[in-house]
């Protein structure tokens, strides 16, 4: 086995990952990122204009809806949010 530094907290750990096992990866299949898509229709949900929804079903993130810095992977799924990186203010 490897030893290796977790990204999140320093950490000296065995394995294959880049976090250990007290800061795991949530973008894994069955994960947050797949249960926010599928709860926002895997389409990006800034409203460009009253009542009407960005058609954008490409290029898709995961972020804040209060707009945090904290940790997105610390974040309760109720705080995240679909939206395209055109309208990701963080992204693109």
């Amino acid at each position: 086995m490897v030893t290796r530094i977790c990204i999140k907290c320093g950490q000296l750990f065995e394995g294959k990952r880049s976090r250990c096992a007290e800061h795991p990866n949530r973008w894994r299949s069955g994960s947050t990122r797949e249960r926010i898509l599928v709860q926002d229709g895997y389409r990006c949900t800034v409203h460009v204009r009253p009542g009407q929804r960005c058609e954008g079903t490409k290029l898709l993130e995961v972020h804040h809806i209060y707009g945090g810095e904290s940790d997105v992977l610390l974040v309760p799924d109720e705080e995240l949010r679909t939206v395209c990186r055109k309208h990701n203010p963080r992204g693109g």
